[in-house]
């Protein structure tokens, strides 16, 4: 038994079908273009294939029996798909097992293209276009090695080594026939995607944007508006300060937002996850620096509590928060700050960055649901997200803990209930497009 609780963060609208969707970045666009991410996805699906034991046991990836798909002519086939496509994201865990040859084949005009090297320098950021940031190496940054660059193809991506390693996961998108789609090249210039992914903390969308402050005081139990706009337009850039950062502001103050005159709020989630960070359970002593996890492989293993993030959409750190995720309202928007608990809150500090004109027609509105179960129930998935319509998931954060956690036992296995897959079904399908090798590794 555990508690959970997240936010997940949701592109989405019901499309008429007299509405046409924009281009939709892929390739090493789809690092740059961040602004596009309003824009609905049409002809593209989301698959995935992994060392899950296939067979309901936990062998993910501890024998490499389920690390590939296939055998042929020596190589072990990790992925091979057909059709215009897109890998996003390839993450092994222990690289040093996957210590062969890594071959990509593609195909760009008709004519097949096969580029080789040695597995391990798709992580090692010095093997072009696999640089840094956009690659990670598990003994230096955290918990597994992974790649974003994108591996794209007009038809058909294959994917094999001549040494099979244990732990893999990769992420992929197809398109409909005829989706026109940069094809890998070891010549790719990935230096613009490098450039954008360095600039932590600047919009996602760059357009000229307004500014408005405003410094709200909540009463106890009391929703307060902190901002509203009757013009069509695009939230580029929403920012937080509160005068001290404690758990009752991380847990007890909510944000919510309403687009176009909708009555049920859009966006409704304490602060803490909604800006990627979480909340401890336990109140800092009086006076006490508020405390801030964080994951150590060289043997102070993990510190629980909330994490100061720092990505591209969202952060948090001692001086506030930031979200970035573009949120786009055709006619007119608003935020509210809702305080849940016995006490004031005065002097929370709202920025609001607002680019003017009208979001093009097919961008899909901005949502925020945060939900929680406290403790869950054995034997019983927790739900993540169950929601209709057209729509584009851009990521969770999720908070949990042991409900018998012993801080004085922080190296002993309190988190076995990470083991548990996480696992997407799309569109009503009975089976999952993508099943994890483990909680944790879903966000390493």
């Amino acid at each position: 038994m555990k508690q959970l609780s997240l936010v997940v963060f949701l592109m989405a609208v019901q499309l008429g079908s007299g509405q046409q969707a924009s281009r939709i970045p892929t390739g090493s666009d789809s690092l740059t273009d961040l602004s596009r991410l309003p824009l609905l996805p049409e002809n593209a699906w989301f698959h995935s294939v992994s060392s899950q034991d296939v067979t309901g046991g936990n062998d993910d990836g501890f024998s490499g029996s389920f690390s590939y798909q296939y055998i042929e002519n020596g190589r072990w086939v990790l992925l091979d798909t057909r059709g215009p496509g897109c890998v996003t994201l390839f993450r092994v865990i222990h690289h040093d097992r996957w210590n062969g040859t890594l071959w990509i084949r593609t195909r760009k005009g008709g004519v097949e293209s096969i580029d080789s090297f040695p597995f391990g320098d798709l992580y090692s950021g010095k093997h072009a276009p696999f640089l840094a940031p956009l690659v990670g190496d598990e003994d230096t940054v955290h918990g597994s090695s992974w790649s974003l660059v994108p591996i794209c193809s007009e038809d058909g991506i294959k994917l094999s080594t001549d040494k099979p390693g244990l732990f893999l996961n990769i992420f992929y998108n197809l398109y409909g026939p005829g989706t026109r789609v940069a094809a890998y090249s070891p010549a790719m210039d990935i230096g613009p995607a490098i450039k954008r992914w360095n600039e932590v903390g600047q919009p996602l969308d760059s357009r000229p944007s307004q500014s408005v402050d405003r410094d709200v005081s909540l009463p106890a139990y009391t929703a307060v508006p902190a901002w509203s706009s009757s013009e069509p337009g695009t939230i580029t850039g929403l920012y937080i300060h509160v005068p001290k950062m404690t758990h009752e502001v991380l847990r007890y103050l909510r944000i919510r937002a309403y687009w176009d005159g909708q009555e049920a709020a859009a966006v409704d989630s304490p602060l803490g996850p909604f800006f990627g960070t979480g909340y401890w359970p336990v109140p800092d002593p009086p006076g006490a620096v508020p405390r801030y996890g964080h994951v150590n492989r060289h043997g102070e293993g993990v510190r629980l509590g909330r994490i100061a993030t720092r990505s591209l959409p969202v952060g948090a750190d001692q001086d506030g928060f930031y979200n970035l995720f573009p949120m786009p309202f055709y006619r007119s928007g608003r935020l509210e700050l809702l305080n849940e608990t016995g006490l004031p809150m005065d002097h929370v500090k709202v920025t609001v960055k607002v680019a003017p004109g009208a979001p093009q027609e097919d961008s899909g509105y901005f949502h925020a649901q945060w939900r929680e179960e406290n403790p869950t129930l054995v034997h019983r998935d927790y739900t993540v997200l169950d929601t209709r319509g057209h729509g584009r998931f851009v990521g969770a954060v999720l908070v949990m803990s042991s409900i018998k956690f012993d801080p004085a036992q922080n190296h002993s296995a309190q988190r076995g209930y990470l083991e548990g897959d996480a696992r997407f079904y799309i569109d009503d399908n009975r089976t999952f497009a993508n099943a994890s090798t483990g909680t944790e590794e879903y966000f390493l």
